[in-house]
């Protein structure tokens, strides 16, 4: 990863101007299929993970800005469907089992053009998620309830030109959430898809 960036200066110290002309800019909707790693902590048996598919869907607008058209700055909406089932238990006889469900947030991707035909970028932003846990006492008594975890998410990106309209993507995406009721939700997800610019 790390040889990538010098590469992306050189490009763009000696590329001329017109080679970053933005190939992406306007509102895009895209669709991707992916494979998530989600892990969760709480204070019964500390953390757990598991490998899950998902899917993803996400709606936004890109923008290039500069003189030479090298950098580009998006804005996205984005929903994760599927869920992920995580069990834990002490030694006292306590249980929990918990579902994380339902994730969507807002994303802002600062990027660069590599020409008219591709696009690198990062994502940051905001991202939330419903917990629900159902829990077992040693006693055998038993609550459940649904818990709101909002957190950050961050990643990389790229997007490549198929058409004039319809482009490749693929991403690698981070969910830290926070920590609420002693339980702490992350995942991490590689994504593939198609897209379309308006």
């Amino acid at each position: 990863m790390k040889p990538l960036f010098p590469a992306l200066a050189l490009l763009a110290l000696c590329a001329s101007p017109s080679v970053f002309a933005g190939g992406f800019d306007g509102p895009y909707v895209q669709g991707l299929l992916g494979v998530n790693r989600g892990s969760l902590h709480d204070n019964l048996d500390g953390s757990k993970s598991g490998m899950r598919a998902v899917g993803q869907i996400s709606a936004g607008s890109t923008r290039t800005y500069g003189e030479s058209e090298l950098f580009n700055l998006g804005v996205g909406f984005f929903y994760t469907a599927g869920r992920q089932s995580f069990t834990s238990a002490d030694s006292a006889g306590a249980s929990a089992r918990y579902t994380v469900k339902d994730a969507m947030g807002l994303t802002f991707e600062p990027g660069l053009n590599l020409g008219a035909n591709a696009l690198l970028y990062t994502k940051l932003g905001y991202v939330k998620a419903t917990v629900d846990a159902r829990r077992s006492d040693a006693a055998g008594a038993s609550t459940s309830a649904g818990n709101g975890y909002d957190g950050i998410i961050y990643g990389l990106g790229a997007k490549v030109r198929l058409s004039e309209t319809v482009y490749g993507v693929a991403e690698i995406q981070q969910y830290a959430f926070n920590k609420k009721e002693d339980v702490k939700p992350a995942s991490l997800g590689a994504y593939v898809g198609v897209g379309y610019r308006f």
